[in-house]
Formats: C-alpha cells, structure tokens, sequence
C-alpha cells in the first residue's frame, strides 16, 4: 500500500498530519508492514502521484495565516480534465493541527551568525516579522524538511539555518534555536486523501468540496450557489482556475453540522443541474489536533 505525503520522510509537518489521520481514522500507518512510502516534492504532486499508484496521502489545504494554499485546490480542479462525477480519490476526514515552527541551525551557529534561513514559502510568511528582526537572507525550499536537510549537509549553507518540525532537527541532527518562531499562533488544515475507495467520516463539524465547470452564460456560478444559500449552508471559500476560451472552473468549500449533512446534501444535488461537469468531495470530518 502507498502513502504519499511531501518528502523528506519523517521531517516534515505533511509526514506528521499523516500519522495522525491515519490513527484517527483507521488509515494505514506508515510503520505497517507491505506500506511504501511516494515522497512528493510539492503539494500538488500529490494528487497525480495517488491516481497513478493508489494508496493513501495527505495535502496541506490552508493555513491560518495566509488562508487557502492554491496549488493544491487547483490540482482538485484539474480533475475535471480526467474525471466528471466519479473519481478515483476521496477525502476521508481532515485535521485543523498546531504547528510551532523551529528554528535550527548546524551546532555551534548562534542566532547573530545566521546568513541564511531556508524554508517553505508558507513557514516563510508564518514567521515573517521574526524573520525580518533577524536581517539574514531568506530563501524559499521545496518544503520544511528539505531546508533542514540542505543546512545539515550543504558546504555553502554552514551559515544557513532553516525552519521547519522539531523532528527534521533530530533527523539531521540541527540544534533548535528557537523552538516557535511563529509570528502568531500557526495552524494548517490537512486533508487525508484515499485512491481505495474509502467513505468519508463525518461528525459534528464538517466540510464538503465541489469542483465543478458551469453554463457559460451570466448568472450560472449565482445558480449553482443558491441552493446552498436557502438550505442555510455557510459557503468559506470559492476559487477560479482559467480554463480556456474564456471559461473558468470553481472550487467551492462548506461547511455544515451533523444536523445539517442532509441539507448539504441535497444542496449539492440541486446545484448540479447548472453545471456541465463536477466532482463532489464530502461532506467529510474536520477535527482540531
């Protein structure tokens, strides 16, 4: 079975949300024997790499300080070039999870010698004013993992530190400089994906994803919104990706309670009937961790 998260393995705050999804909801674990790791180099790696080979994954899908990542709600719309109604992958459930971003460095390199700090563009803009007291370059990695590793090994980064989980520092061994060098309180949304056919949980909170292509006519994203709003389903987030020809495709977010999953489903088979191709995701379970 194949899990796929973005790499290095183990160091990353992706390799973290998955461990716990999967003990939350009876995914399989990455110590369980006949699993094999699929180490992705962005987000929006993860999609393509779970229709070719299957298995399970996790995405980070938002983050509280700078709100919805794109790249990865524009791999759920690039679906729809594949897939109309039914496709291969589901989201099971998803997790709002605390992350304290470290800052690490090679033994030996204080905080005033630092050159260089490496991390991906969200720790970035999650530590953006502590970053900016400390005057050092700033240069964006692949992920949080992969900057720890690069200070770790690299000759030209022996000045370079990176930010990132407090695991990628054991992994490589890096000293922890400052253990939460967050501007403010960090939380980021993951989702767990499955290629295996499996239902999504839901519970007292939930969330839905609609991907979906409209009439090319005035009024025909208002139609498809409507009757979210008369069953009294909170819309949180809309997204456009160009599609050509002067078209866009949408990606819509909800969210609704347990009482509601009845509304929210019948809402989202009205919609339907303005739009010319669409995959549903959900409603599935969103838990703080």
């Amino acid at each position: 079975m194949k899990i796929t998260y973005l790499g290095p393995a183990g160091a990353t705050f992706s390799a973290m949300a998955y461990d716990k999804l999967a003990f939350m909801f009876d995914a399989p674990k990455t110590g369980d024997s006949g699993t094999e790791l699929l180490l992705a180099q962005s987000n929006e790696e993860i999609l393509p790499l779970m229709l070719k080979h299957g298995g399970y994954g996790v995405m980070a899908m938002e983050t509280k300080a700078q709100g919805r990542i794109d790249p990865p709600v524009n791999s759920f719309i690039e679906l729809l070039e594949a897939y109309d109604e039914r496709c291969p992958v589901s989201i099971v459930a998803a997790i709002r999870m605390r992350l304290n971003f470290a800052l690490m460095a090679r033994p030996g390199l204080s905080v005033d010698k630092v050159k260089m700090i490496l991390a991906h563009k969200q720790a970035l803009g999650a530590c953006r004013k502590r970053l900016e007291t400390l005057g050092a370059e700033l240069i964006e990695a692949l992920s949080n993992g992969q900057a720890a590793e690069d200070v770790a090994t690299k000759d030209d980064l022996a000045y370079a530190a990176a930010l990132g989980p407090s695991v990628a520092a054991e992994k490589y061994g890096l000293v922890i400089l400052n253990g939460a060098f967050e501007d403010k309180e960090a939380v980021t949304t993951f989702f767990l994906l499955s290629a295996e056919g499996s239902a999504s949980w839901t519970c007292e909170e939930n969330r839905g994803l609609m991907v979906f292509r409209t009439k090319h006519k005035p009024g025909a994203l208002v139609s498809v919104l409507t009757p979210f709003a008369r069953l009294g389903i909170n819309l949180i987030h809309i997204h456009s990706l160009y599609s050509g020809n002067g078209e866009y495709d949408f990606a819509v977010e909800t969210e609704c309670g347990f009482t509601e999953l009845g509304s929210h489903l019948l809402a989202g088979r009205n919609a339907r009937e303005f739009m010319t191709k669409h995959i549903v995701f959900g409603p599935f379970a969103i838990l703080d961790v």
